[in-house]
């Protein structure tokens, strides 16, 4: 991520950082993907990190997950973001 969001930086303003991980029907809510059963929640924090030091602090910066417009979905991606570890800057 740092090689392709610093080789674009000047060109590419935003950024799909995470994609899909946010599961509604999982006990906690997260998507267990392979990243997640490794780390928890802690790649979506690293990954956010790397983009922001490669990209600088201008960057735009994003979660992508299909569905948000579910109440259950919003509320759990919603909850996500606001959690403390989540600033990343």
């Amino acid at each position: 991520m740092c090689t392709i969001v610093g080789h674009y930086k000047d060109v590419i303003k935003s950024w799909d950082v995470v994609n899909e991980v946010i599961e509604p029907s999982d006990p906690d809510g997260m998507r267990a993907s392979e990243w997640y059963q490794i780390t928890g929640t802690d790649y979506i924090k690293t990954a956010f990190r790397a983009a922001r030091e490669a990209g600088g602090p201008d960057i735009k910066l994003y979660i992508n997950d299909y569905s948000t417009d579910d109440p259950k979905k919003r509320d759990l991606l919603y909850n996500c973001i606001m959690r403390p570890w989540f600033s990343y800057s």
